[in-house]
């Protein structure tokens, strides 16, 4: 509130719409008594300390710093979400805070507000303290958002420290005793004062966990150069309080790869870059699969990465997918493709059925079949007029693409296939050398001998089971033949076999079946 100028009182209007400064407020509405909207000097004083005010139930700071019982020791406020946010889900329990060892101050400390008034709740805030040298440094999470520490003092078990908020500077004057913590918060030169009580959540620094992770989980800002453009900001689908987060530097002449994760909702991160090369570029988002948590895809300034175990690792995607910025992707919910958009070169698409099997448990086997693609049977379209350009897609390979694992080098390896009744329709080459292989089936039985054609017919819609023999091991997986969808006649596929050339023979390979590009 501006000081009047000696003939009429000062008045602070309150506004019909949230302004920052009364985001998610409320208190100010209170406080105003003949609830004309305006705030008096009077009403303002009247509520110094906590006293009087207010139409419900006196003066209060409850809207930025609420009221209620302190919470218990380890015990976040009652509805209160981490860093004093209301409502949403509550975090995981802490773990208990290891003893500490010299340091009284240091440490994460929950605090709550005490003043008359305030609702269920409100005041709930987290502060994050690091005593260095005698310099007292750290943050102070809440409602208003978060602040850093200026004027940190540490002293005979007493601390003070300045911070600049919102709603203006703040002064804060405490006292330690053990793990708890007592003391008052005031802004606007004192107009505005409440106490508080705080319990230390977590001792840093101390205790042989901090000794043994000195790179565990840190605040954003911890993990930055500065400020970064966020190109990606986004929940797990699988776990309740995952949050991933990337950011492009591009626009600060830094081509670094930021990749972070949360398990706190945002509190602390941890960087997922890995192994990713700094010639990956600049990251410009970050996709989870929808079926498997462990799955990552990451589009860059100059490529697409996929990560099977959460971001310990990094692998390129370009097999033929040109040098281009990937900028995003979508995957299908049903289909088990994603598809990635570059910047000037088109959409790619990736069957990634395999991929989301994959784990290092699952290579490391012996040896391992993973389930194959369900294959559709596309009806081929009349072509329709010439030119030099063709402006349309690749279609994916009539072909079901078989992938086995062997750790070792196998002794004696077969891979076939066969129908519902046991009944082999036709055996594949297979390579017995370590690594993941890759064998595709034509959807062909095997060709007779001495008839009048080299090839057999396509086989009809249905399920159909990939066996493989390894040592002495059988492993088996089923999939799916369907029809075109735009075309359900059965007895088709016959038809479109008439005048049909000889299809090509197509090799194996270890690595997963490339990309196809689309208009």
């Amino acid at each position: 509130a501006r000081r009047g100028a000696g003939r009429t009182p000062a008045r602070l209007h309150t506004p019909s719409a949230p302004s920052p400064l009364f985001r998610s407020a409320g208190f100010l509405e209170r406080l105003d008594v003949d609830g004309d909207k305006v705030l008096t000097a009077e009403e303002l004083a009247a509520m110094r300390g906590g006293r009087g005010g207010g139409r419900e139930g006196g003066g209060s700071f409850g809207g930025r710093f609420g009221g209620g019982e302190p919470p218990a020791a380890g015990e976040r406020p009652s509805g209160a979400r981490p860093g004093g946010q209301r409502g949403g889900r509550p975090p995981a329990p802490a773990p208990a805070a290891p003893a500490v060892h010299g340091d009284p101050v240091s440490g994460v400390w929950n605090g709550q507000g005490r003043a008359e008034g305030m609702g269920e709740g409100e005041g709930a805030f987290t502060l994050t303290l690091k005593l260095e040298d005698g310099k007292l440094t750290g943050t102070l999470v809440s409602e208003i958002g978060e602040a850093v520490l200026e004027n940190g003092k540490w002293e005979d078990g007493a601390l003070s420290f300045t911070a600049t908020t919102e709603m203006g500077a703040l002064r804060c004057s405490a006292t330690v005793e053990g793990e708890k913590m007592s003391g008052s918060l005031s802004f606007g030169g004192g107009m505005f004062e409440l106490g508080f009580e705080a319990t230390r959540e977590a001792p840093a620094g101390v205790g042989p966990a901090a000794a043994a992770d000195p790179d565990g989980p840190k605040r954003i800002a911890e993990l930055l150069p500065g400020r970064r453009w966020v190109s990606t900001l986004v929940a797990s689908r699988h776990v309740d309080g995952r949050v991933y987060a990337t950011f492009d530097g591009h626009r600060s002449d830094d081509d670094s790869g930021y990749v972070f994760v949360s398990e706190d909702y945002g509190q602390t991160w941890t960087s997922l870059r890995a192994d990713l090369p700094e010639d990956a570029g600049s990251v410009r988002n970050l996709t989870e699969d929808l079926e498997n948590p462990n799955l990552l895809f990451l589009g860059t300034e100059f490529g697409a990465w996929a990560s099977i175990d959460g971001g310990g690792s990094w692998t390129s995607l370009n097999s033929n997918l040109p040098t281009v910025a990937v900028h995003d992707y979508a995957i299908h919910p049903t289909r088990n493709e994603i598809v990635a958009a570059t910047h000037g070169r088109s959409l790619w698409i990736l069957d990634i059925t395999t991929l989301r099997q994959l784990s290092a448990e699952a290579v490391a086997e012996s040896s391992k079949l993973y389930r194959p693609n369900d294959v559709i049977l596309w009806r081929r379209e009349p072509e329709r007029g010439s030119g030099t350009r063709d402006f349309v897609g690749q279609n994916p390979a009539d072909a079901a693409q078989v992938h086995y694992s062997v750790a070792g080098r196998s002794r004696s390896l077969k891979l076939w296939i066969e129908d519902l009744s046991g009944e082999k329709l036709r055996e594949l080459e297979a390579s017995t050398e370590p690594g993941l292989h890759r064998v595709e089936w034509d959807l062909r039985r095997e060709a007779q001998q001495g008839g009048r054609r080299r090839w057999a017919p396509r086989v009809s819609p249905g399920t159909y089971v990939a066996v493989l023999q390894a040592d002495g091991a059988t492993y088996r997986e089923r999939f799916e033949v369907e029809l075109d969808p735009a075309y359900p006649e059965a007895g088709w596929p016959e038809d479109d076999e008439l005048g049909a050339e000889e299809p090509e023979v197509e090799e194996e390979g270890a690595a997963p079946a490339p990309m196809r590009r689309i208009y």
